[in-house]
């Protein structure tokens, strides 16, 4: 899957909080946020993401969560 379709999906989270703060996600995102980002990239991305995957290293960024679904459906694939 492209960068691009994954940012695309990634802006249906949130009415696009992830894309209009793609430097600085932590600062617009609070705990539950969190939590349902988590969800949100498992359930559209048939991804396992848990709750230790949500780091400040992980999610800083748009960059690094596309980083993060990337490197996730690259383990799923084998």
């Amino acid at each position: 899957m492209e960068e691009e379709c994954i940012i695309k999906k990634l802006s249906e989270f949130n009415d696009g909080a992830l894309v209009a703060n793609k430097d600085s996600i932590l600062d617009a995102l609070d705990s539950l946020d969190l939590v349902q980002l988590s969800q949100f990239i498992s359930e559209i991305f048939s991804i396992n993401i848990n709750l230790e995957d949500i780091t400040s290293e992980n999610i800083s960024t748009l960059e690094r969560v596309v980083a993060l679904v990337l490197a996730k459906l690259e383990q799923k694939r084998g």
